[in-house]
């Protein structure tokens, strides 16, 4: 007998700023992730607008709709339509495209970077994407919690590095 995997639950955020209950595990800020020596590299913040002639990478629609609907509504807010070139499945991808100078990522503030010669510059105004979480659905209310917690304990002990350069 072939046992089937539990099925999957992807819940997201409507949108920025709001939040369904237990919808997200956590909202980040934005940042533009781009090449050390990109012209913009040297700000210590972005407008959303100063991007209307940039290609950007975000992370694809499929991965987190509400990360993706909360980007293009920022960027709707600015007044324009982004020039988007890669929308790849992870962040990391994203942020390979940055590095490699094929178009500024847009990611959330809690984006590690594995890479050197890699800015993340906070945008403005100042908008929110949710921490998007994947559980199945016979989850128990304990894990999601624990899930939580962790998410919560790791955004209160971040360090002093967000914008700033990583060599």
């Amino acid at each position: 007998m072939v046992s089937q995997a539990p099925a999957l639950d992807r819940t997201h955020s409507p949108g920025f700023g709001s939040r369904s209950a237990g919808a997200s595990l956590a909202d980040f800020k934005t940042r533009a992730a781009l090449p050390s020596e990109h012209p913009l590299a040297g700000k210590a913040s972005l407008t959303w607008k100063s991007l209307a002639d940039q290609e950007v990478v975000i992370l694809a629609r499929r991965e987190g709709n509400g990360s993706y609907d909360a980007i293009q509504a920022a960027f709707s807010e600015a007044g324009f339509v982004p020039r988007l070139i890669h929308s790849p499945s992870t962040i990391g991808t994203i942020l390979q495209y940055a590095e490699a100078g094929d178009g500024i990522g847009i990611v959330p503030e809690s984006a590690t970077l594995e890479t050197s010669g890699i800015r993340l510059i906070p945008l403005k105004p100042s908008h929110t994407i949710p921490q998007e979480r994947t559980r199945r659905n016979n989850q128990n209310k304990s894990e999601e919690k624990l899930m939580v917690a962790g998410v919560k304990l790791c955004d209160d002990s971040e360090g002093s590095t967000k914008g700033t350069e990583f060599d």
